[in-house]
């Protein structure tokens, strides 16, 4: 198996600065450095400190929306030049676990609906806080959840109300999977270990492929038809008949040799 974990400090997550080098931009170029790397399957991200990310720094935040917010222009600029940062996840062809753990509010939840599969602590606090300090969450939360849940009115209640809550009301939104809430941080990354073993069996194609062909409909970016397009290429490009027949006629013989053994 072949992974990459990456630790994001809450802190320094929470340091947003326009310019170069910014936490965010590294953030995207990391992601995308890893997704060009042969050697890794599975992305793993987790938090260092008591959580995954306290979301932005306000303080930080407002003293540089107050410069851009005198160009309209620029200051749009800036909003989308940083949700393509956050977006990165669900663009890049390898699948990403998020393991999250403490008090997560705002940006960190906009990076949660970005990824492939999550992993929550049994006692994590949770919050689309920006409309509580008067801000339309803009990071991709509202656009994703939707997509995402299957219990709208609760999603809406929580968005409308930017109250905490926890991995029970992940469950029902359909953030998350039960068989994915852990005791602990520890447990959890042993968690997100063995679904990177599981995935990470596969071909490197056929995994990507797939990632590929359900961000396309989740994040409505196709059709079915488009989807059925998509797949139908990746396949014709890839797809090695041999390959698998030889893994068939493996599957048999080895059947065979169990059946004569009893």
């Amino acid at each position: 198996m072949k992974s990459a974990i990456d630790d994001i400090s809450p802190k320094n997550f929470n340091l947003i600065d326009h310019g170069e080098g910014t936490i965010q931009l590294e953030y995207k170029d990391l992601l995308y450095k890893l997704d060009q790397n042969d050697y890794v399957r599975v992305i793993i991200l987790s938090g260092k400190g008591k959580n995954f990310s306290a979301g932005i720094d306000l303080k930080e935040f407002g003293i540089e929306a107050l410069e851009l917010q005198k160009d309209k222009v620029k200051f749009f600029k800036y909003i989308k030049d940083f949700q393509d940062c956050i977006s990165a996840a669900s663009c890049i062809s390898k699948p990403t676990i998020g393991l999250y753990h403490g008090t997560n509010l705002g940006l960190a939840l906009d990076i949660a609906a970005t990824l492939t599969m999550r992993v929550f602590t049994k006692d994590i606090k949770l919050s689309i806080k920006e409309v509580q300090v008067g801000l339309v969450a803009d990071m991709g939360f509202l656009q994703r959840a939707p997509q995402l849940s299957g219990n709208h009115s609760l999603l809406n209640r929580l968005c409308l109300s930017g109250n905490m809550f926890g991995a029970s009301e992940a469950v029902r939104l359909g953030l998350i999977d039960e068989g994915d809430i852990v005791d602990d941080k520890e447990k959890g990354m042993n968690k997100c270990l063995k679904i990177a073993k599981d995935i990470s069996k596969n071909e490197a194609w056929c995994v990507e492929g797939t990632k590929q062909c359900l961000s396309e409909m989740s994040e409505l970016k196709s059709d079915v038809n488009g989807g059925l397009d998509s797949v139908a290429k990746i396949n014709a490009e890839k797809l090695d008949i041999s390959s698998i027949m030889d893994k068939y006629l493996r599957a048999m013989s080895k059947r065979s040799a169990q059946k004569g053994k009893l």
